[in-house]
């Protein structure tokens, strides 16, 4: 790759499906190639025509040994927005739900990115997450400063109607979660009925 820099080639070059270089480079992991390209200037934010660009690609990989971690901080600090929204209209926040990584919100959140931002259907990210019953990563997003008062709004889903569900049951490792955002919440005087098993 270096040579072919060297030669004068065009570090944001599109190939087939409007795929470029660093995509390639994030996606196959090759951290001295991402490094590479970003110092000669390559566009972080590029998007292919499925939509998916270094941000989401590196987000989406961003567990993955050894290089994952540094691939996506690399691609943010490099210029990439933390906030990209993946193909499906999710903020790539939504990678570090998936995997219930705490530390992963955290370093997101270290990066710039926006842990108050709305999910495809416009409802508060937090909301959504609640509702999925990911309790463990609503918690790990209130710890991190996220907004949670959506109770007299016009939220769809505050976080009072996911707690009124039943799941998950009381031997769930989800359930000490749930209730510690119920506690969190009426400490914060919102009116809340005990939760339901």
């Amino acid at each position: 790759m270096q040579r072919a820099l060297l030669a004068g080639a065009d570090v944001n070059a599109k190939g087939k499906f409007d795929v470029t270089p660093l995509m390639i480079a994030v996606d196959l992991q090759d951290l001295e190639a991402v490094d590479t390209l970003l110092a000669q200037g390559a566009l972080a934010n590029a998007k292919a025509q499925d939509r998916n660009g270094p941000v989401s690609l590196a987000a989406r990989s961003y567990l993955a040994h050894p290089h994952g971690r540094d691939i996506l901080v690399a691609v943010i600090k490099g210029g990439g927005d933390p906030d990209t929204r993946q193909p499906d209209g999710n903020p790539v926040l939504m990678q570090m739900i998936l995997a219930h990584d705490a530390a992963g919100l955290g370093l997101m959140k270290s990066l710039g990115a926006n842990l108050d931002t709305v999910d495809r259907g416009g409802d508060p990210f937090i909301t959504n997450v609640a509702m999925s019953a990911d309790w463990d990563m609503v918690w790990a997003l209130l710890e991190l400063g996220a907004a949670w008062d959506y109770e007299h709004g016009d939220t769809r889903q505050p976080l009072s109607k996911a707690l009124s569900l039943r799941y998950p049951s009381p031997d769930s490792p989800l359930y000490p979660y749930k209730l510690k955002v119920w506690q969190f919440l009426k400490d914060k005087g919102i009116a809340l009925p005990p939760l339901r098993n």
